[in-house]
């Protein structure tokens, strides 16, 4: 199994360094493309999903997870949020095999506390120290996903959504 991580800047761990909207490979290269906490970082995502879809060979899988309810994270830009009829829309030239919630409403909630009790410049001392005290606070709610009945609540509001799809 060869596995080639591509990312915008150069890391550990990265094999190349490129722009996922202009892929240095070749078509139909790629059994599987795995695209995790990247769509919402993008101007275009649209324009990523075809390269996406470019390099994966003919029935090859694509795996990928997109926010809902999720604070701001610029790293560095944060352009969009996803809905489940939004992504249908973004992967209609898919074959979607499965869907899910990799980060429940509880999660959602974490992380919106977490940000509203941190202080100070980031990076600063105080910001650090909020954040650490703010990160055990809100720690607990996030755990409650594990437990929470599965209603239809639980879907409309996630933090994170996942998406299996199949090349067509």
């Amino acid at each position: 199994c060869e596995i080639i991580n591509l990312d915008l800047y150069p890391g550990e761990n990265i094999d190349v360094v490129s722009d996922a909207s202009n892929m240095p490979f070749e078509n139909e290269k790629f059994d599987l493309v795995v695209c995790q906490a990247v769509l919402e970082h993008v101007d275009n995502p649209t324009n990523i999903v075809n390269e996406i879809k470019r390099v994966l060979k003919k029935e090859g899988f694509f795996y990928c997870t997109v926010p809902f309810l999720q604070g701001y994270h610029p790293d560095p830009e944060d352009f969009q949020r996803f809905t489940i009829k939004g992504m249908r829309n973004l992967l209609n030239n898919f074959d979607i095999i499965q869907t899910g919630i990799s980060s429940g409403p509880f999660s959602a909630i974490a992380w919106i506390l977490r940000d509203l009790l941190t202080f100070g410049k980031k990076r600063s001392l105080i910001y650090n120290f909020t954040r650490f005290i703010s990160s055990i606070i809100s720690y607990p709610f996030s755990l409650l996903d594990y437990i929470y009945p599965r209603i239809d609540s639980f879907e409309r509001n996630a933090s994170e959504y996942y998406y299996i799809a199949k090349q067509k």
